[in-house]
């Protein structure tokens, strides 16, 4: 079966770059950024991924300090949060991945490996793959590189431009007391709805007790348009998820941003295991 799919490699403020294309969207996956995702939406735009572009301006300069740049886009992170620390390790967000691109009968896979992180005694590992279908599957995870059990799980954290507003699956309403601001939220259909403004106050929110075995939507709109970035999963069976939030949801307050979070139940690993969380993206509104 032929592929819709396209695939080139290009440079990204100075960086190699995968994009995936078909006839309608783009993907733009730069594994110097730690694999993040820093393109997705139409071919023309809007890109429905925020780009911190005063980073990424500094991305030719070397940071002999070693601080961690937020440059926006999507990533993998570790949670529970208070058990990593701040700020991230580099080995997780900031070092170089290594990339692998497979070409398969319907579209693309590239898979991506962090350097082991030995503080916490594994490494990430993601996976974005593209088929004959107009939406694509992110895998995020990681792979347990020490000689013991570990316990984390898989933190989905996407940046996405304000202003704009978030659909969240209802569920019981988590406020992070560390913020101490609940935002005012409309009920529609399934969904709580959400402003992300960029400005304050800061707050997170998260959705607990959503019922198991079950397809949930989590949905952003940027001001302005009718587009929609949708990320699509499953919540699971007799697991526990941290602060038991499977949806979280961010606000800055200082820069024009709020962030679409997904977490993966806790998963408990043997030495050499791997576990990937599965997520589907695609863009709706059109």
């Amino acid at each position: 079966m032929q592929t819709i799919w396209q695939h080139e490699v290009t440079t990204y403020y100075g960086l190699e770059a995968h994009r995936f294309s078909n006839r309608a969207d783009a993907l733009l996956v730069v594994p110097a950024l730690s694999g993040r995702a820093m393109f997705y939406g139409p071919q023309a735009g809007p890109n429905l991924l925020y780009e911190r572009l005063e980073e990424l301006a500094l991305l030719t300069q070397p940071n002999s300090e070693q601080i961690w740049r937020n440059y926006g886009g999507y990533k993998c992170w570790l949670a529970p949060q208070e058990q990593t620390g701040w700020p991230p390790d580099p080995n997780i967000d900031g070092a170089p991945f290594v990339a692998q691109l497979t070409q398969t009968e319907t579209g693309y896979r590239l898979d991506l490996q962090g350097p082991p992180s030995t503080r916490f005694g594994i490494r990430i590992m993601l996976g974005y793959q593209l088929d004959n279908e107009t939406g694509l599957t992110v895998l995020q995870g990681f792979e347990n590189i020490s000689k013991d059990v570990v316990e984390w799980s898989a933190w989905d954290v996407t940046q996405v431009p304000a202003p704009g507003y978030v659909l969240m699956p209802k569920g019981v309403i988590y406020t992070f007391p560390n913020f101490g601001y609940k935002p005012p939220l409309r009920a529609a259909d399934n969904f709580y709805r959400v402003e992300i403004v960029g400005q304050p106050p800061e707050f997170k929110l998260g959705i607990q007790n959503l019922p198991a075995h079950q397809t949930y939507q989590l949905i952003f709109q940027p001001a302005h348009s009718n587009l929609q970035l949708i990320k699509t999963f499953d919540t699971e069976p007799n697991q526990n998820y941290p602060h038991s939030n499977p949806v979280e949801v961010y606000n800055c307050h200082i820069m024009p941003y709020g962030e679409i979070e997904l977490n993966s139940p806790l998963v408990r690993l043997q030495p050499d295991e791997l576990y990937q969380f599965q997520v589907k993206w695609s863009i709706g509104g059109r």
